[in-house]
């Protein structure tokens, strides 16, 4: 599976939640496969046809959005009767509306507006009161990754790719399940947390851990989940990592290596070279010096900018190395001699690179007007790694 330059430096849960599980929303059957999994055989599951699914839905603030709509063209008073009933306000208590008399949507409440409120009702006072308001708002804003419903049952589910829970992340949501599970009389809601393997797990009991292992076992019969789960990496924490396991091969090369690749090609075309580094050169033979083709006259930071080319675009570890040009290897010029010829690498699998076709390519070259030298007889000689 082949991923694009930006897709793993992203890392982030929505694009890994709908590549990974996406197809769960046109597929019934694998929806309903995957609730039955998350909820075990101690729980009523849900049947092909009768459960939904959301991604990254904000469906506290969805369900108040249409409340205050509907309120519109109804009574007000029993929408607030039915809140304050359910959420164990005060009787009568009267919540905050705007200029229009329509009322504020909850997520969207300001400190100001809860102050307004606790004066309007007679609460200035009550910091317990101030406080559940407060939760409120802060719950009601919360963007669940998956919300699962069949029957008069409500699941919710956190994922998680590269960090672990989030502060009050998780109560967040349970306050949220809670809530409308009231309001709707619906059943005890349920809470999942999928991660990989060695993340963190929940910290809060009510919530259950899946792993990413264990959900592309739950699918052997669809490569698109279980292709994707496995072959997905990241680097994080100074390795690559796959939901599967801690370590893992690099991906496709990510933007930052195309980033890298095409300033180690435009310092070539230019004639640059690499950073300085220390090295120690060996005594050169006397036929070393009056030889034109032998890669001495090159210079150690000549194949330290090669190396570290080759190294950064995975063709390593190397075997040969020729150098030359298709005239004269190493021209005397006015400015100086030309110290910048083209060159081909052969990796120990026989994959073949060359500077003109850039790391990433198959190279072709004329071997005929190149020289052969070996990593090693070069390495050694300039005393590189």
């Amino acid at each position: 599976m082949r991923f694009g330059p930006l897709e793993t430096q992203a890392c982030g849960e929505n694009n890994f939640t709908m590549k990974a599980l996406g197809i769960l929303a046109f597929r019934p059957d694998l929806r309903a496969r995957f609730v039955q999994q998350l909820v075990g055989p101690d729980v009523s599951s849900p049947t092909e046809d009768n459960v939904s699914m959301l991604f990254f839905s904000r469906v506290g603030e969805g369900f108040f959005r249409e409340a205050v709509e509907r309120e519109r063209y109804g009574d007000q008073d029993s929408l607030e009767e039915r809140l304050n009933a359910t959420l164990d306000l005060p009787s009568g208590f009267r919540w905050r509306r705007n200029q229009d008399g329509r009322l504020t949507q909850p997520a969207k409440w300001q400190s100001s507006h809860i102050d307004e409120m606790l004066t309007t009702n007679g609460r200035m006072g009550d910091e317990d009161l101030r406080g559940r308001l407060a939760d409120l708002q802060n719950c009601l804003n919360t963007e669940p990754d998956i919300v699962l419903q069949w029957d008069r049952r409500l699941a919710l589910v956190e994922i998680k790719v590269l960090s672990s829970e989030g502060e009050r992340q998780i109560e967040r949501q349970i306050s949220l399940g809670r809530l409308l599970s009231r309001l709707l009389d619906w059943e005890v809601p349920l809470f999942f947390l999928i991660g990989p393997e060695h993340g963190g797990r929940p910290t809060c009991p009510e919530c259950r851990f899946f792993s990413w292992a264990d959900v592309a076992s739950w699918f052997p019969d669809v490569p698109d989940i279980v292709d994707y789960i496995r072959s997905f990496a990241f680097f994080y924490h100074g390795r690559w990592q796959s939901m599967i396991t801690a370590t893992a091969t690099a991906p496709d090369k990510t933007a930052y290596d195309l980033m890298h690749l095409e300033r180690v090609q435009e310092s070539s075309a230019a004639g640059d070279v690499m950073p300085e580094v220390v090295y120690k050169p060996k005594q050169m033979s006397q036929g070393s010096v009056t030889d034109q083709w032998h890669f001495s006259h090159l210079g150690g930071q000549y194949f330290l900018e090669i190396f570290r080319g080759c190294k950064s675009n995975g063709v390593w570890p190397l075997r040969w190395i020729w150098v030359g040009t298709t005239g004269v290897p190493f021209a005397e010029k006015l400015n100086g001699r030309q110290i910048n010829p083209n060159w081909m690498v052969e990796d120990r699998q026989g994959q073949r690179r060359t500077r003109s076709s850039g790391f990433g390519t198959r190279g072709q070259y004329n071997e005929g007007r190149m020289k052969r030298f070996s990593y090693d007889e070069i390495a050694q000689h300039f005393g590189l790694h």
